[in-house]
């Protein structure tokens, strides 16, 4: 709909244009009233107007005036001028000034107006139309202008013949600064780009993304800091903090990586070299920084070479402590080294097939958190974006299969009795909780956790309540000193055992002897 604004200083005259014209059969509506010129100049400030029909004789200021300040400022504005017989020389200023027609008052109720609108509404369509048609070509033109620049720097950065015919990418021929943003969740390639192109100048830079959550860009260094090193670098790390601290608003979690590429024969060696940087950088320091590749430099290393037989064979002995000492050993090679990130998921993969193919040789345990099978093995080490994330995976994973295993061999009570047993047992000598662990089978964190829960005490707690019971045995029942008594339950420390002798019954070993042997 088109939005009319009518214009004359007399209310009976606007009343009837409202009232004799139907307004919807020309896709018009009059929005506003005025009752001249000086009040309809500020309507047009205030409000979207498409068409003005209006009068040319008004106080304050008439249709001519209005006309004219109204198409200098909106150009594509229809003005519509309502007239007297003698008005012709105003007529002919109007038009001149981009009137689109002119009509007698006393003409109105003969149709006249009905087609001066029916012709204004046509015109504004086809000026619509076209208007239009010329935003799509401009936009198909630049989006394909953007593809061909995309598509000829993604073929220098594949290893392709480093030639420019694209004009716009001329800059790339002279030192420019290389940015690689990687976010941790997904972000609009249209929001990145309002930022970039605010920062940045579009006709010596270029923004695009060539992978999920990740974009590059290139831009050309200012004219007037000239062949300075120092006033570049100075202007690269101002620029970089800049675009990190507005793109932090988009999305919290992402990192910058930045780089100077001096020439365009280098510029896929030293694209290369930031995307290896900023993966393992990414994969081992998680979200959250800006980084300068000046400041790490290449990361270059050989695979680390792994013993996955041992593995196999601990997982069938189900000797959890070695095989979690075996696995953490790993992970700290890979986090000390710094292993590219495709070799830690692959590594990562294959303990968790080696795992579980010993637990298949006399059980049928399994976890949610791995999966049933290699596919999902792949699916989900694919997926996870950080060096923690893995190594949370993987553990997780170790610890549903202690839990599946607990429940094989009779549950966490069956577990929690056979321990306690052993401590009965061998309470005397130095009893540890890898030991422990390695009697019942499960590893000593989670045996460590179950036997707490199961008892409400700790390992140690528990080890020391019961050579204290059996120490009260011995003082009512022998005639022991007091460091052969510490000594035959377990406590080489008289002064300790007698410490906590006195904790748990709230006497000394002395005081207690004397008592209850009287």
């Amino acid at each position: 709909m088109l939005n009319v604004l009518l214009v004359d200083d007399e209310f009976i005259v606007r009343q009837g244009l409202k009232a004799m014209i139907n307004w919807d059969d020309y896709k018009m509506n009059v929005l506003l009233e005025a009752n001249n010129g000086k009040d309809a100049l500020a309507l047009l400030e205030e409000h979207q107007i498409d068409v003005i029909v209006t009068d040319i004789r008004m106080p304050l200021m008439d249709g001519i005036e209005l006309t004219r300040k109204a198409k200098e400022s909106y150009p594509d504005m229809k003005v519509m001028l309502l007239t007297c017989y003698d008005d012709f020389e105003y007529v002919q200023e109007a038009v001149a000034l981009g009137a689109s027609g002119y009509l007698l008052k006393t003409d109105l109720e003969g149709g006249s107006l009905e087609k001066q609108l029916q012709k204004i509404s046509k015109e504004v369509q086809q000026e619509r139309e076209k208007r239009e048609s010329y935003q799509r070509l401009e936009m198909s033109a630049r989006e394909s202008a953007a593809l061909m620049k995309e598509k000829q720097i993604k073929s220098i950065l594949k290893g392709g013949e480093p030639e420019l015919t694209h004009q716009e990418l001329s800059f790339l021929l002279a030192p420019h600064l290389l940015l690689k943003i990687v976010f941790a969740q997904h972000v609009s390639l249209e929001d990145v780009e309002q930022i970039f192109y605010r920062l940045f100048a579009r006709d010596i830079s270029f923004l695009f993304q060539p992978e999920d959550h990740s974009f590059l860009a290139l831009a050309g260094f200012p004219a007037d800091l000239g062949s300075s090193q120092q006033k570049m670098l100075e202007w690269k790390a101002r620029m970089a903090g800049e675009l990190f601290a507005e793109l932090k608003k988009l999305e919290g979690i992402m990192n910058l990586y930045e780089g100077i590429s001096f020439q365009l024969d280098t510029l896929c060696k030293t694209y290369q070299s930031l995307c290896i940087m900023a993966e393992a950088h990414c994969f081992y320091n998680g979200f959250g920084h800006l980084v300068s590749a000046e400041a790490i430099g290449s990361i270059e290393c050989e695979p680390p070479v792994l013993d996955f037989h041992s593995l196999h064979q601990l997982t069938i002995m189900r000797d959890w402590i070695q095989l979690k000492a075996q696995c953490e050993e790993i992970f700290l090679l890979f986090e000390t080294e710094q292993t590219d990130v495709d070799t830690v998921k692959m590594a990562t993969m294959t303990m968790v097939e080696t795992v579980m193919l010993g637990l298949r040789s006399n059980s049928n345990l399994h976890t949610k958190n791995w999966g049933s099978n290699s596919l999902d093995y792949k699916e989900k080490v694919k997926a996870l974006q950080t060096f923690e994330d893995v190594k949370n995976w993987f553990y997780h994973g170790l610890e549903q299969l202690e839990d599946s295993r607990l429940q094989f061999i009779g549950g966490s009570h069956h577990v929690i009795r056979q321990a306690v047993s052993f401590i009965e047992q061998h309470y005397a000598r130095d009893l540890t909780l890898e030991e422990l662990s390695r009697e019942v089978g499960l590893s000593k964190s989670y045996l460590s956790t179950m036997f707490k829960k199961g008892t409400g005490k700790s390992f140690v707690e528990y080890v020391n309540d019961v050579r204290l019971e059996k120490a009260k045995e011995l003082f009512l029942h022998s005639d022991y000193k007091i460091f052969e008594v510490a000594e035959k339950v377990g406590f080489h420390d008289p002064k300790y055992f007698s410490k906590q002798f006195k904790r748990m019954t709230g006497m000394s070993p002395n005081r207690f002897r004397s008592i209850y042997l009287q």
